[in-house]
């Protein structure tokens, strides 16, 4: 296996269905493949690589992303940099496979914003909703629905008005313990200021 071809994100982790041990999941950079760690009280045992049948990507390894799992534990969700949506696959929580479920498109490559692509993804805490963001945008997907209009708009820089220049752009969401969404703030992820508006 080469090590280098691990993302340089998206590790996230998800109880194995014994209730004891947990998996770690990081994704390969280029392709639909996860290599999986389970975690157990006499230690780490893997990796073991899963596939998933389709077609590769490019090279998202400098760029953010997010993978999550669902509280459930049996979906999984993975967006990036050139997906230009959200990857959804089902999980088998006891033998770490994976299985594809649904891509959803989101809507990326705004040319009025500066770096418009997917970045962040979260579930909601009853797994029926998924949330998608890029920068500058909060999408809502219903997941019971696999038609375009599952993906709906809920918030995002107002590309109108000069105050665009000074939007903080989002980055990962993440699930508290008290069921609400956090959405981190780009700039605490870079050192340094941008204009957001397309010159």
């Amino acid at each position: 296996m080469d090590f280098t071809h691990f993302f340089g994100h998206y590790l996230t982790a998800v109880r194995h269905a014994n209730g004891r041990d947990w998996w770690l999941v990081k994704p390969h950079q280029f392709k639909h493949l996860f290599y999986l760690f389970l975690v157990t009280p006499n230690g780490i045992e893997g990796p073991f690589e899963k596939s998933v049948p389709l077609p590769d990507m490019v090279d998202l390894s400098g760029l953010r992303g997010q993978s999550t799992f669902n509280r459930e534990g049996n979906m999984y969700a993975y967006t990036g940099y050139a997906t230009d949506g959200v990857f959804v696959l089902d999980f088998d929580r006891c033998s770490g496979d994976f299985s594809y479920n649904h891509f959803y498109s989101i809507p990326t490559r705004d040319t009025s914003l500066n770096q418009d692509f997917s970045v962040g993804t979260c579930f909601s805490p009853d797994g029926t909703l998924l949330y998608a963001n890029t920068p500058n945008k909060i999408y809502q997907i219903d997941l019971t629905d696999t038609s375009a209009i599952s993906v709906q708009f809920i918030h995002g820089a107002d590309i109108s008005s000069d105050s665009l220049n000074y939007f903080q752009q989002y980055m990962n969401i993440n699930l508290g313990p008290d069921d609400r969404l956090y959405i981190g703030n780009k700039n605490g992820y870079s050192k340094h200021p941008k204009l957001y508006r397309s010159t």
